[in-house]
């Protein structure tokens, strides 16, 4: 978790203190002095490199139940990321048809000013790309299936790309067995 002291205050998107960690990658990436947990996260994919970052996190405190599953546009990240994106992007499009926005999916594209916010252009140079999940769950069964059928669908599009679209389990049949049926 990221942002352990906002959520114990019942935020998602300040920390304790009032900054908000999932903007600041720029920051971050600048040098300049981001939130603690923006810097802890950087510092570690600078050091790591791993394929891929998820940012998974849900608004319990939200009105309307919504869901956005999202991944970087391929054809705006390096060559040499772009076959992964590609095989990232099916899968989860294939794993998650009914989210917002319409399209069922949201792109990160960091050709688009308003999409630099996200740092994933920082991250591409590491050879990292993002995807996200997040949303407005109807209760922690409900976000539990959520990530669980997102993990998998990243892992096995990573892992064996020839076999993205290979689900184990949907969400509703894991939202189905955590309701006891």
């Amino acid at each position: 978790m990221t942002n352990p002291d906002g959520s114990a205050d019942g935020r998602s998107l300040t920390n304790g203190l009032g900054e908000a960690p999932k903007s600041s990658w720029q920051q971050a990436a600048d040098g300049e002095d981001p939130p603690r947990e923006t810097r802890t996260h950087w510092d570690y994919l600078q050091r790591r490199r791993p394929a891929l970052d998820a940012d998974i996190h849900a608004h319990f405190r939200w009105g309307r139940l919504w869901r956005t599953v999202g991944a970087d546009v391929p054809d705006a990240v390096p060559e040499s990321l772009r076959e992964r994106a590609r095989v990232v992007e099916a899968a989860l499009r294939r794993a998650h048809p009914e989210t917002e926005p319409e399209d069922g999916m949201s792109v990160i594209d960091v050709r688009q000013p308003d999409h630099r916010i996200y740092g994933n252009r920082h991250l591409h140079e590491l050879g990292v790309l993002r995807v996200l999940l997040q949303g407005v769950p109807a209760g922690l069964d409900a976000h539990r299936a959520d990530v669980q059928t997102f993990a998998e669908t990243v892992a096995y599009a990573l892992l064996e790309p020839s076999e993205a679209g290979r689900q184990p389990i949907s969400a509703n049949e894991i939202q189905h067995n955590a309701n006891g049926c």
